[in-house]
């Protein structure tokens, strides 16, 4: 999950985008990370699901 910089809180991601929107701060976000984030999340719930 991608935090804003500015407060810390979940940001929405745009579909097919790499900014996001935080809803606490009304903060616009470029996520350059995001993917790589997701895969690591992706995997570790399919490890622990899996267990």
């Amino acid at each position: 999950m991608v935090k804003c910089d500015s407060c810390g809180a979940n940001v929405d991601l745009a579909k097919g985008s790499n900014m996001g929107h935080c809803a606490t701060c009304n903060n616009i976000v470029e996520v350059k990370e995001q993917p790589q984030q997701q895969s690591q999340d992706a995997s570790g719930k399919a490890g622990a699901d899996g267990a």
